[in-house]
């Protein structure tokens, strides 16, 4: 919009410069015509001088009009190269959006051919498990049999309870891989030649894991969980518990282990096909859950009383958003017991903390006085206010915030009660209903006795 008013008014000045030209012409007629008629008028040179010099005056004009056209060929001149930087301008801004554009595709392209490429690593797995063989022989009525198990129902057949049946490869009469787990470790069960065969399945299921874990393509942890959610979705529960005991082998330990723990890779696993030897605790719980954390850390919680019922206060603490992108609702900092009640008189626990001072060491009220507090508080929070609502914490990056205030204790009319040392709190809830909470130590500034319970 603005370059289009901008052209017009090159195109107005335009105008107005075609109208002097004109006006130039105009005079440069009157001049030819008059020459013509003074040389007809009169033959004697001398008297052309005297009437010319009747005249004079026209040599300032005409000097005049040399000038105009000096400033009429000079803001000529401006107006070319007005429109030529605007020209240059528009063509920068097509450019530009051009670019982006091409950026936005180029991103969408990478991401359609890793979404191609994880897809087709599924389909890949999916071959693997049912190319997946295994000849179970056992005994029925006294003469030996043979039975041919393939694709995820190996998973099953190597699981279950398995009376005088022997597997391929093995050169004992099995037990259940459960049980062989408790009279063993996973690394010494899973090393034996009946389950050999599993190898390649194992190492396939870790490099689609490490292969989602490390796309740049994909911003967050939580992003690259909802693929490993598909992956997992693919798995029969007896194949997701020998996944899990095969992370518990040396091997598993280095590199498979620290995935799944990354991204819930047992999430709804059965624990009845887990071992009470071998399970869930030798895992971080976030194994099989998935949660945004909020870690609430470098807390520092100090409050000094002014006078009866009157108390200020400084909380800092510092924020660290992992597994996504967090987006701050509420903060509240709260007590097990009511600590001030509002103008209508009700007490309350908690106090919603709305305004902050974001990666800021300036205030302090230790190094503050009384009167000091206040008068700097206020420019401090004129100069430095932070919506709590604005504050959106990407993966991994911390913030470290500060609230300080004036609190009135409890009351009845005039009488007030002391403020609580212990049970003081932080909770945090983000926009999508995420509560997360630690404890706070309150430390007393100047003095206690009486003002403090």
């Amino acid at each position: 919009m603005k370059l289009i008013l901008k052209m017009n008014d090159i195109k107005n000045n335009d105008s107005w410069g075609k109208y002097m030209i004109w006006a130039c012409i105009i005079v440069l007629l009157i001049m030819v015509v008059a020459y013509i008629v003074i040389s007809c008028s009169f033959s004697d040179m001398a008297k052309r001088g005297q009437f010319g010099d009747m005249f004079g005056a026209l040599n300032a004009l005409f000097s005049g009009l040399a000038f105009a056209g000096l400033i009429i060929t000079i803001r000529q001149q401006h107006i070319d190269l007005d429109y030529q930087w605007q020209t240059v301008k528009q063509t920068n801004d097509e450019m530009e959006r051009q670019t982006k554009e091409f950026e936005f595709q180029n991103r969408t392209l990478k991401r359609q051919q890793f979404d191609n490429t994880f897809f087709e690593l599924l389909r890949m797995l999916q071959s693997i498990v049912g190319s997946l063989e295994l000849n179970v022989e056992y005994s029925l009525n006294g003469a030996m049999s043979s039975q041919n198990v393939k694709g995820k129902f190996v998973f099953q057949e190597l699981y279950i309870q398995r009376d005088d049946k022997m597997l391929q490869g093995s050169s004992h009469i099995s037990d259940s891989f459960v049980k062989e787990i408790e009279l063993s470790t996973p690394d010494e069960v899973l090393a034996r030649n009946e389950y050999k065969f599993l190898y390649h399945y194992f190492r396939f299921v870790y490099r689609i894991l490490k292969f989602v874990d490390e796309t740049p393509l994909l911003k967050t942890t939580e992003d690259r969980y909802g693929y490993v959610s598909f992956l997992r979705s693919t798995f029969s529960n007896y194949e997701t518990a020998i996944i899990f005991y095969n992370c518990l082998t040396d091997v598993g330990k280095l590199h498979f282990k620290s995935l799944a723990e990354r991204y819930a890779l047992f999430d709804n696993i059965d624990e009845k096909l887990i071992t009470s030897n071998f399970g869930k605790e030798l895992f971080a719980e976030s194994a099989f859950k998935f949660r945004r954390i909020l870690n609430i850390t470098d807390f520092c919680f100090r409050m000094r009383a002014v006078s009866e019922g009157e108390y200020q206060w400084q909380l800092d603490f510092k924020l660290k958003a992992v597994n996504a992108d967090i987006k701050i609702d509420t903060i509240q900092l709260l007590n097990k017991q009511n600590f001030w009640t509002d103008d209508k008189g009700k007490d309350h626990n908690y106090l919603n903390l709305i305004e902050l001072l974001k990666d800021d060491n300036i205030f302090d009220i230790a190094k503050l006085n009384d009167s000091e507090f206040m008068i700097k508080g206020q420019t401090w929070y004129k100069n430095h206010e932070l919506d709590v609502n604005g504050i959106i914490l990407e993966e991994g990056n911390g913030v470290l915030l500060t609230c300080a205030d004036l609190t009135y204790s409890t009351h009845i009319m005039r009488d007030y009660d002391p403020m609580p040392k212990d049970g003081w709190s932080i909770i945090i809830q983000d926009t999508y209903g995420n509560s997360y909470a630690t404890s706070l130590q309150l430390d007393i500034l100047g003095k206690e006795s009486g003002y403090f319970a």
